[in-house]
């Protein structure tokens, strides 16, 4: 027989952790404790009268007594509680029985007093206040080219904010609304902000003069020297109505009296986002520092285009917890998208054919100045190049090598005249035509 028993439930007054209790009994025994767990709520009290209830109910049922009954007695059923001639001043209840042609039957002793109530030590209130719900976050995907060159190239980045961060945000994915699995865990919330200027266009690669106007939802920023933004430092992404992200860095973030930031010192269209450079970002977009708070999602390569559904919230609770954001994103794998090519240029001969040449830029592995030749990055080498006269295509064709002859008859042919513009794009057999480069010709 056990000297002492342990109970254990759930404790309300503690956020329902477990709690637990425990009996002992004055007399001698070699059984230390005996421990049962019941995932019920209980007060202190309660749990304490259950713990002195069993232990005494065990200490007094090790009395049984087996014998048959007559067939006139089979009425009796277990659960019954009878005397016996032997002990009359003891309550017996019968514990089972078995019809063997007279009725077998098993007892065990029990105490009434037992069941009445029990004194419960005092206990001590909690002081702890409940816990607050899980405050919800706020999930931005990303759909990038490569940044450092070390990432997956076709796997979209996430990032989360909260003003209230939960310690962890888990990132849930499914292919059909069921069955959601973990894809990702960021450990530290990102640093998001809005436009509250409009960002005029720019040149890609250049230091600018312009300055672009932000407001952050947390986090600050800072002004870094020249070095180290050229090593990836003050990297932040910017979303454009059309959902493209251009990556742009800063070297100066000067705080304004309102909040805001002013950033000086641009370079546009970074990590091959050139040909977004060019264009207009209104006030209102949306603004991602990209230091390091992002993950990649883990996403096959044939799941690219294909729609997807999230959950994003506190990895301390469920994916159905109403903290959760759900969203539904197909990526097209864009850090397989080839750079727009560089150097685009055009000369003419006395015949009015045209020539037009430039350099292809490398997606991975181009920062070495070692080569002769930026790396291909790419299965094979080839470029689409399209002529336009206000919008409209009159030529397309591809070429597989760093120029492009236009002949006076071909000009002819296609009844373009000048001003017109001819566009360069790389082609890759993962993710088609690239941005373009383009050329106003005027003559």
């Amino acid at each position: 027989m056990p000297k002492s028993v342990r109970y254990k439930y759930l404790d309300p007054r503690f956020d329902y952790q477990v709690g637990s209790v425990e009996a002992v009994s004055e007399r001698q025994s070699d059984v230390v404790v005996s421990e049962s767990v019941a995932p019920i709520v209980l007060s202190r009290a309660e749990a304490q009268s259950v713990a002195e209830r069993w232990l005494a109910e065990l200490w007094v049922g090790r009395d049984k007594a087996n014998f048959s009954l007559a067939p006139s007695q089979i009425a009796l059923e277990p659960g019954d509680v009878i005397t016996l001639p032997s002990d009359p001043d003891s309550l017996y209840r019968l514990e089972a029985a078995e019809i063997v042609g007279e009725l077998a039957v098993e007892v065990s002793r029990i105490d009434p007093a037992v069941f009445g109530p029990a004194p419960a030590p005092a206990s001590v209130a909690s002081s702890r206040p409940a816990a607050p719900p899980p405050a919800p976050v706020v999930p931005e995907f990303l759909d990038l080219l490569l940044i450092s060159g070390d990432e997956v190239a076709h796997q979209p980045l996430v990032a989360a904010f909260a003003s209230d961060w939960p310690g962890q945000v888990a990132v849930y994915s499914s292919a059909t609304n069921e069955g959601f699995t973990l894809t990702t865990v960021l450990s530290r919330s990102a640093i998001f902000g809005v436009l509250t200027e409009d960002l005029s266009p720019g040149r890609a690669s250049l230091w600018s003069r312009g300055h672009a106007s932000l407001r952050l939802s947390g986090g600050s920023l800072q002004s870094r020297d020249p070095l180290a933004v050229l090593n990836g430092a003050n990297t932040v992404a910017l979303k454009r109505p059309d959902r493209e992200w251009e990556i742009v860095q800063f070297q100066s973030a000067l705080l304004q009296p309102n909040g805001d930031y002013r950033l000086e010192r641009l370079l546009r269209g970074q990590c091959g986002t050139d040909g977004l450079a060019p264009l207009e970002i209104p006030a209102g977009a949306r603004v991602v520092v990209l230091d390091g708070a992002s993950r990649q999602i883990p996403l096959a390569l044939s799941a690219r285009d294909l729609e997807r559904r999230y959950r994003i919230g506190p990895a301390s609770v469920e994916y159905s917890d109403s903290s959760y954001v759900s969203e539904t994103r197909a990526f097209q794998g864009v850090g397989l998208r080839p750079y727009a090519p560089a150097h685009l240029s055009v000369s003419a001969n006395t015949a009015g054919d045209l020539r037009a040449t430039w350099v292809r830029c490398a997606r991975i592995g181009g920062d070495s100045w070692q080569g002769i030749d930026p790396p291909l990055s790419e299965a094979f080498e080839r470029y689409q190049v399209q002529i336009l006269q206000n919008g409209v295509p009159l030529r397309a064709t591809t070429v597989d090598e760093t120029e492009f002859n236009y002949a006076a008859a071909e000009q002819i042919a296609d009844g373009v005249t000048a001003p017109f513009i001819l566009a360069v794009r790389q082609i890759s057999a993962e993710f088609g035509p690239g941005h373009a480069s383009e050329i106003t010709i005027n003559e």
